[in-house]
């Protein structure tokens, strides 16, 4: 009866979904133009999927040395390629079977068919979204020591023609499972990631997880009859620390779920009774737990479980375990305090002895290693990292495109922050800076950087310093407004608005146009007719909203718009004038909940919009069509387990658009484990060939790898600084076009609002 229940109610909330879409899909389709946004460090994560083959005299405790460790790169330096898992040889026989029939027409890929070869499954982004990848792989003895012998194969069970993400991919018992947001929760902050379950044999697909829940990591027991996944049904929380529970199931079809253990994520199995997970203690060391299942787990009558066995020491922050069936050591990830750069890496740990024996250390001390696994011999290692220049000096993508779900809309991801197109469409400023990309940007390379979409391409740096909030004066050609300072800063803090003048010349030429002993101003958005900017300020002791003069800023002209013991914030005009809409708390003043508003310029006509239940909205803005703005919002929370991947602060900012009457046409824009943000709308509509002259132009920053790793809500001990548990992000102005507007808005979620 119960499943049955569980049953109905996920066909009524997807039911419900597919209304909503039919309702609101019409005039979306007619939307067009193209939306630039930016993805939190991810630039520089160039992840690449490698390999260590342990030498064959070696068994643990035994330490290892770095000139006995063959490291091999086993995917092929395209986009980003994460969180894989070697494949057995009956389950990849069975796989390479179900890609065969499920792609008719083409050459067989014959992954199965190399001797002594090692297939793997993983997650790639080479077409725009994350989706799952096989490839397989022997030693080609070549320098740069990349192994592949088939190219990447995608594996597509969802037809779906809406975007959607996969992770955690893995084969076991001839069932493909693995996580993907195809089917929205329903519910305001929870995870649309679900687990989904293949029988390869037969081709169908099933959802695992119940409905209302947001379920990750994924692991099949040995026998490949249960699941163990790590399970959530809270909002998510203003910080990048999924609050998740333990769950085992049945692989095939979801059925006799239980909980097995409060507080825990990553599961991974070494037997068909012990579960290893990682939690944090309370000591605030992240640790792994082991957890034992009764004898009779499985069975129709009541059992009792044991508390699970912290297995590792404090001291050291291990996560993302992996087991073996034919090893008695786990593989994990580790920071430790002495490691450089808060770098983690990979490590054994020997489950006899309790000892740490040092693996990627060995290689290179100051790069992070993520996620390992094992092959069930125990023998290899696999894990991702950022791969360098294994093939030369690289250079990242200034503008990547993102499929997009509205066929006329197009979607470009930027290798920076708070980018705003210029009105004439010709010229996209944007912003690098080191807190507000999780990179470790050098001081003299912060700032404004202005390029030209010209027949030549040319890249200029305007302005040096510390900076956020940028946006184009709509008539003054060559003029730009700005926020001088870093961000989320308390109201006290002087932070000042600055117009530039002449950006296409040689000689810049910038004003302060706020007062100084004013406190924290920014976010400056100039009104359609360039006479006037409105703009948040603290110097009231919160920060609410104000009007100024565009040219001499507040010695000529002040007006207050709201007052109050809350906080406003990212106001930005509609194109025709008549409204602004902005952000803020003032429901429930500092609670974490921000919702969109618009008022009239006067102040009149105040409501909220799109009440899409608790949580967080950023950086509203109109588009041309009046009635539909973008904003981005940790409404669909998180989709993967951030612990994966590099220091993200929001990883559950995603970019949506929708009617501003109309909450049921949210539409999500979106989907990745980043902190989504800086988006801006234009009408101008780029194409291959600006993309060609763009990355044939040399503009484009080198490959450096230097993604921080200090995760201060994962890894609380290493005394990371905790300023930023008190804010909620700041990210890119809206910009005026002279036929259209040029919209955007910000990352989700850093905490005291910009």
């Amino acid at each position: 009866m119960q499943a049955r229940m569980k049953k109905g109610l996920l066909v009524w909330v997807l039911l419900c979904a597919l209304i909503v879409l039919g309702e609101a899909e019409g005039n979306l389709l007619d939307l067009g133009g193209t939306i630039t946004f930016s993805s939190v460090g991810r630039s520089q994560y160039a992840y690449d999927v490698f390999s260590l083959s342990m030498p064959d005299s070696w068994s643990p405790p035994q330490t290892l040395d770095a000139e006995n460790l063959k490291e091999t790169r086993l995917t092929d330096g395209v986009s980003l390629n994460y969180n894989a898992r070697f494949i057995e040889e009956d389950d990849r026989l069975a796989l390479d079977s179900f890609i065969s029939r499920n792609r008719p027409g083409e050459e067989d890929h014959d992954i199965a068919a190399s001797r002594g070869s090692q297939s793997f499954i993983y997650v790639s982004e080479r077409t725009g979204y994350p989706r799952m990848y096989i490839n397989s792989t022997h030693d080609t003895k070549t320098s740069e020591k990349l192994a592949i012998t088939t190219g990447a194969v995608e594996i597509s069970v969802h037809n779906s023609e809406l975007p959607f993400m996969n992770d955690r991919p893995s084969i076991g018992g001839g069932n493909l499972v693995f996580v993907s947001t195809v089917e929205p929760s329903g519910l305001a902050g929870i995870g649309w990631a679900s687990v989904f379950s293949t029988n390869l044999k037969s081709g169908k697909t099933v959802r695992l997880s119940p409905a209302g829940v947001a379920e990750y990591s994924p692991a099949i027991s040995p026998s490949g009859k249960w699941i163990a996944a790590a399970a959530s049904t809270t909002r998510s929380r203003l910080e990048n620390v999924l609050d998740s529970d333990i769950y085992v199931y049945r692989a095939h079809d979801g059925s006799q779920r239980r909980l097995v253990a409060k507080n825990g994520g990553w599961p991974t199995w070494l037997d068909e009774k012990t579960i290893f997970f990682h939690r944090q203690a309370d000591d605030g060391w992240w640790s792994i737990y082991r957890l034992h299942l009764p004898a009779d787990f499985g069975g129709e009558e009541e059992y009792k479980l044991s508390e699970p066995e912290r297995i590792t020491p404090p001291g050291v922050h291990v996560v993302t375990p992996a087991a073996s069936r034919s090893a008695n050591f786990l593989a994990v990830a580790t920071r430790r305090p002495e490691f450089l750069k808060h770098v983690r890496h990979v490590e054994l740990f020997d489950l006899k002895t309790s000892q740490f024996i040092k693996v990627t250390e060995l290689l290179s001390p100051n790069v992070s290693y993520y996620s390992p696994f094992l092959s069930s011999s125990g023998k290899i290692i696999g894990y991702h990292r950022c791969r360098g220049n294994l093939q030369g000096p690289q250079s990242v993508s200034t503008m990547e495109p993102v499929p997009s779900p509205l066929p006329n809309l197009s979607l470009f991801r930027m290798d920076g922050t708070f980018s705003s197109f210029s009105p004439d469409g010709t010229s996209l400023a944007f912003i690098r800076d080191s807190a507000d990309s999780a990179l470790v940007v050098p001081a003299k390379s912060r700032g404004v950087y202005l390029i030209t979409l010209a027949e030549k391409v040319t890249q200029t740096h305007i302005y040096t310093g510390r900076v956020f909030g940028i946006a184009w004066d709509p008539k003054r050609t060559g003029v730009m407004y700005l926020t001088a300072g870093k961000l989320f800063e308390p109201v006290d803090e002087e932070i000042h608005i600055l117009s530039i003048s002449n950006v296409f010349g040689k000689k810049y030429v910038t004003k302060q146009l706020t007062r100084s002993g004013t406190g924290n101003n920014g976010m400056p958005f100039p009104s359609p007719d360039g006479t006037k900017l409105i703009f948040r300020s603290g110097r009231s002791g919160y920060k609410n909203l104000y009007i100024m003069d565009a040219v001499d800023g507040e010695e000529k002209m002040l007006t207050r718009l709201t007052n109050g013991n809350w906080t406003d914030n990212h106001p930005r005009w509609s194109p025709s004038g008549e409204w602004i809409t902005f952000i803020s708390d003032r429901a429930d003043p500092g609670s974490w909940n921000f919702d969109i508003y618009i008022m009239r310029p006067d102040g009149s006509g105040l409501r909220r919009i799109l009440n899409t239940g608790p949580g967080i909205k950023s950086h509203p803005c109109f588009l041309e069509d009046e009635r539909y703005i973008v904003f981005s919002s940790n409404y669909a929370g998180f989709s993967a387990e951030p612990i994966s991947v590099s220091l993200q602060f929001m990883p559950q900012g995603e970019i949506f658009i929708a009617n501003v009457d109309d909450p049921s046409s949210l539409r999500r824009l979106t989907h990745n484990s980043y902190e989504d943000g800086s988006a801006i709308w234009s009408s101008t509509r780029l194409n291959q060939s600006d993309l060609d002259r763009l990355s044939a132009s040399g503009v484009a920053q080198s490959l450096k790898c230097n993604n921080p790793d200090h995760y201060e809500d994962v890894f609380p001990a290493l005394g990371y600084s905790s300023a930023f548990s008190n804010r909620v992000t700041a990210s890119s102005g809206c910009a005026h076009a002279r036929k259209a507007s040029m919209s955007s808005h910000g990352q989700n979620a850093r905490v005291s609002v910009g």
